[in-house]
């Protein structure tokens, strides 16, 4: 068995906001307001309608803190990805694993780092009104978008017990009465190309049908230097050898996403709607680079680290004995003992990563050009039928997700080993809903049914020339050949669930919301794990005789049924048509899972530890509604208080992980403010504070601490300036448009510690476009990360499987013209 040392410094110095958040595009765009002659008197915003409560409402009478993106807005961002939004909507974040290609949301603090494929996330995503149930279907294209709508805070009385910290909903633009198409073409850097369109044409008086496509492709940005750094290996006395699959550059993009609808107006009373959807991703490794590190914690023994190892300290001191002399934890010569780094700021094995940051190279011995796919496709059939005194509504929806990647753990070219996972998911989900309306209610109800079968297969495999198959085959000859280290799990859940929410007006100005839904949660969860021959590098192994089974973990077989509920009572106060004023608290859970920790040569998890409980979510907000200078500014803010029960808590250690309940309180506010002093400008600025902290979690043997939760910034930032030049340019419009957004400080592991915290950043976007009278055509030029910013985005640490970190960085300085053409 492997041992090494697990040790860190926490980091404890707060954030801070710099003068560089200051968005210099505010200034510029307010004094070209002054002097142009084109600048009218302000006129009012349009009425913004979202369905946050699944019925239309203005965003300003919503009880809810909502931030709503519409299509040209994302188009007019280059927001190409569906979690791109969390850059600009305050108190929300990305959660990434798998150096930065698989992500989720992270919403107020809440969030679930579980890389395992299984599990659900906090945060549900929808698309027009589909629930998508896996983690990893939150990855997909944004095209022929009519606007996104990101709600914070619980919203489990009507969408469900995991959407516990918020939900972010994408609704696409749906067939119309009308013959329309268009076609929108971006050429950018790095060969980057985007093509998307949309056809969108009646059949009769009662049929109509939409068709929308995309596609990209970009060439790799990172170079692989391999060999570049390869170290000989000290049992054979010749380099190592790298993995048979290939050492293809990084970061690349190939993806497909089509979408077809039918609308059927079958009555005055009664209308379909069929969506189907499919996307498709094939790319190499992401943008992530390999960092020299160690961490360290207080120990039994008393043993601390005083200095993060890294390149720029090279005179780092791993960690201090009880006798107060360095202790290096290194691998050397087929052994792990206190021995002397090979070279400072390098891994264990003595190799200094070339990239990272703004260098964008590596070397690693294992990535394969567009192994890695995401594939998803589904249907979505949406019925309403107005009963007359209700209103009926059918949603059902299934989606099928497959899943495949081959990693290489180090990005190193040592070939020390490389994570295999393969994962194939199918939800089928049903929905029925009443709703209606008297002088003074407002009330919906109904039932629904979620079904999801999840296949995963995840683990390590160790090339034959691997220092692990060296160190364990000198133990067991059984391991002197390549293998793989492999954990199954099946995890089948039925849900089943009724829910109601009734609005009463008490009053023509007070108005009192109550909601509840009650839940049953049924699962079937089964676990294996087995060492298998490796016969291919990229790929997982099953169908045959394990090697050896004592190593192996335990199976593991659970079918548990459980009752959960979530609830919301509001008060809502509005003194007059332009101001609301709202307070309530709301109660979210999200079910209890089942820990599928990889072996990775440490114990493993007692069998009480795999299955974890559910959390509950208890949150308390305040809020306002404004609209001021007669409807040209919108002014919205938020505060809240979470108390958790049972967070569940995702600890990476090693080179696995497992959740752990935790209690955990959050105190936080954001501020929205959207402004059209005049009619040639507007204005789009917001601010969000978080204070998270998980309370009592061990984040060690018998180590408990206070943690924030992971890739939870303090503060963000965003400013968003667009002005725009009447009849400037061929009897067409000039606008120019200037976004800045900050993020704070914050770490990708829940442990807290110093190697495991991503530096704040500022990124500085630019758009100049050129749009025709008859809004026909469009033409833009534009920039994206102008100031060429160098930040982390997340990573894992590994600082006991091979003494580095694994980091994936955001994307440098890149550039590109589009041009759009209406039919």
């Amino acid at each position: 068995m492997l041992t090494g040392v697990n040790m860190v410094t926490r980091h404890s110095s707060p954030g801070c906001i710099t003068a560089r958040m200051v968005p210099a595009a505010i200034l510029f765009g307010l004094l070209v307001a002054l002097v142009h002659p084109a600048a009218l008197a302000a006129e009012a915003f349009e009425e913004i309608i979202v369905t946050a409560t699944k019925r239309e409402q203005s965003i300003q009478d919503v009880s809810i803190a909502v931030t709503a993106w519409s299509g040209q807005q994302i188009r007019e961002l280059n927001l190409e990805q569906s979690w791109e939004i969390a850059r600009f909507t305050p108190g929300v974040n990305i959660a990434s694993t798998s150096g930065g290609q698989d992500t989720q949301f992270t919403i107020r603090g809440v969030t679930q780092t579980d890389f395992n494929d299984s599990i659900e996330p906090p945060n549900a995503v929808y698309v027009d009104d589909g629930y998508m149930a896996t983690v990893q279907g939150n990855r997909f294209g944004l095209f022929d978008i009519n606007r996104v709508e990101v709600l914070r805070g619980p919203q489990g009385t009507l969408f469900g017990r995991n959407a516990t910290g918020g939900l972010v909903h994408y609704i696409t633009n749906r067939p119309g009465e009308e013959f329309e198409a268009y076609g929108d073409v971006m050429v950018g850097s790095d060969e980057q190309v985007r093509v998307e369109g949309a056809l969108n044409t009646p059949i009769n008086d009662d049929l109509a049908f939409r068709l929308s496509a995309v596609y990209t492709t970009r060439d790799e940005l990172v170079d692989n230097k391999y060999p570049l750094g390869n170290v000989i290996n000290p049992i054979t006395s010749v380099p190592y050898v790298p993995s048979t699959a290939g050492q293809g550059d990084y970061w690349n993009d190939d993806s497909l996403g089509l979408r077809g609808q039918l609308l059927w107006k079958i009555s005055d009373k009664t209308e379909l709607l069929v969506s189907g959807f499919y996307w498709d991703e094939e790319i190499s490794t992401n943008g992530s680079y390999e960092q020299g590190a160690v961490t360290a914690i207080l120990d039994g023994a008393g043993r601390h680290v005083n200095t993060i190892f890294a390149k720029d300290d090279p005179q780092g001191c791993e960690a201090l004995g009880t006798d107060g002399t360095c202790q290096d934890i290194d691998f050397v010569d087929g052994t792990f003992g206190a021995q002397t780094r090979p070279v400072q700021g390098g891994d264990l094995f003595g190799f200094v990563d070339p990239g990272g940051g703004g260098d964008q190279k590596v070397s690693a011995d294992h990535s394969i050009d567009n192994f890695n796919t995401y594939e998803m496709y589904g249907l979505t059939a949406r019925l309403t039928w107005d009963l007359g005194p209700a209103l009926l509504t059918s949603i059902t929806h299934y989606m099928d997700y497959d899943k495949r990647q081959s990693l290489d753990t180090d990005l190193a070219p040592v070939p020390q080993s490389v994570v295999m996972n393969e994962n194939d998911s199918d939800t089928i989900s049903q929905e029925l809903r009443l709703s209606g309306e008297t002088d003074r209610f407002v009330w919906q109800t109904g039932f629904y049914y979620l079904g999801f079968d999840n296949d995963n297969v995840i683990g390590f495999g160790f090339p034959p020339d691997s220092p692990i198959t060296l160190l364990i085959g000198g133990v067991d000859p059984v391991f002197t050949g390549p293998f793989e280290s492999n954990s199954f799990a099946q995890w089948d859940r039925d849900s089943y669930s009724l829910f109601g929410q009734v609005d009463y007006s008490l009053t023509d100005q007070w108005t009192f919301v109550l909601g509840g839904r009650i839940i049953l949660e049924e699962a079937d969860y089964k676990y294996r794990q087995a060492f298998y021959t490796s016969n291919i590098d990229q790929k997982v192994e099953d169908g045959q005789p394990p090697l050896n089974s004592f190593l192996s973990y335990p199976s593991f077989e659970d079918d548990p049924d459980d009752w959960l509920w979530a609830g919301r009572v509001v008060l809502e106060f509005r003194p007059n048509d332009e101001l609301m004023f709202y307070g309530g608290v709301n109660r979210g859970t999200k079910a209890g899972g089942f820990n599928g920790k990889l072996n990775d040569f440490s114990p493993p998890l007692p069998t009480n530890d795999i299955p974890y409980d559910d959390e509950t979510l208890y949150a308390y907000e305040i809020g306002v509604k404004s609209t001021l200078f007669d409807g040209t500014t919108r002014l919205n803010a938020s505060a809240y208080y979470y108390d958790y029960e049972d967070y569940q808590a995702f600890v990476f250690v090693g080179a696995s992980g497992f959740v752990r309940n935790a209690d955990a309180e959050t105190y936080g506010f954001e501020v929205e403010l959207n402004s059209r002093p005049i009619d040639a400008l507007d204005l789009s600025l917001s601010a969000s504070y978080i204070d998270a902290e998980v309370q009592d979690l061990e984040i060690a043997t018998d180590i408990i601490d206070d943690v924030e939760p992971p890739h939870t910034p303090e503060w963000q930032l965003a400013s968003i300036v667009r002005y725009t030049f009447f009849d400037l340019l061929f009897n067409g419009d000039v606008t120019l448009q200037g976004a800045v957004t900050y993020t704070d400080e914050r770490y990708f592991n829940i442990r807290n510690f110093d190697g495991q915290l991503m530096d704040d950043y500022t990124l500085v976007d630019a758009r100049v476009s050129w749009t025709s009278d008859d809004d026909r055509w469009q033409v833009g030029v534009f920039g994206q990360n102008l100031t060429d910013e160098e930040y982390k985005v997340t990573g894992f640490d590994l600082a006991t499987f091979c003494g580095c970190n694994e980091e994936a960085w955001g994307r440098p300085l890149w550039w590109g013209v589009d041009a759009r053409v209406t039919f």
